[in-house]
């Protein structure tokens, strides 16, 4: 009973005031400094490990987390080859550039035109390539070695460099596709083939 009364005698003694919020003084638009643009000379190319003698061959490669990698410090088997390998050999797949490495065996799809790849015993798809360190951007058949700047194999258990191969193939390695980049130089190549059904024989 004292506690109901005590409690009406506070609430008839309180007084609530509101707040009233005034608008904001009309201020003149301020006014910012000039921005000028300027172009430098900047390389946007990504450093990648040197070549050994002859160009053909690299000296490591883009290792995922663990970042550009060289042969002798990789705790993997790198074997890293350019385009200039393509361009000498004339490769016109990527399966002809890897036949180049001799632990890696190179086989046909499943009744498709694609190629698949044999690293330390166990398949890698073509659907597992990876392109610059992601997974699912190269198309799934026979890719092509006019993009290609460098091909790098790893070899050993290699899902901790750029994660699990989404396929589910690759547990003996990866290999990764490194795109050609512009240079300060420019640059412009032009290659003529002929394809015919004529054939020669012997008189």
């Amino acid at each position: 009973m004292m506690r109901a009364l005590s409690l009406a005698l506070l609430a008839s003694t309180t007084t609530l005031h509101a707040q009233t919020v005034s608008a904001p003084a009309a201020t003149e638009a301020t006014r910012l400094e000039a921005i000028n643009a300027t172009d430098e000379n900047v390389s946007v190319s990504v450093p990648t490990p040197a070549t050994y003698a002859g160009g053909q061959v690299a000296t490591g490669g883009q290792a995922g987390i663990l970042g550009n990698a060289d042969n002798m410090s990789s705790p993997y088997i790198i074997n890293s080859y350019t385009s200039k390998l393509i361009e000498d050999q004339q490769a016109r797949t990527l399966g002809e550039a890897i036949k180049n490495d001799p632990t890696v065996q190179v086989g046909n799809g499943y009744g498709n035109f694609a190629e698949t790849f044999v690293i330390r015993g166990f398949p890698l798809n073509n659907d597992d390539l990876a392109f610059n360190g992601l997974y699912g951007i190269l198309p799934r058949q026979v890719l092509p070695t006019e993009m290609i700047e460098r091909v790098e194999i790893f070899k050993g258990a290699s899902a901790f460099l750029n994660g699990a191969a989404p396929g589910g193939s690759g547990l003996g390695g990866l290999i990764n596709i490194q795109p050609k980049r512009g240079t300060d130089e420019p640059l412009t190549r032009l290659n003529a083939d002929y394809t015919g059904r004529g054939q020669v024989a012997p008189v």
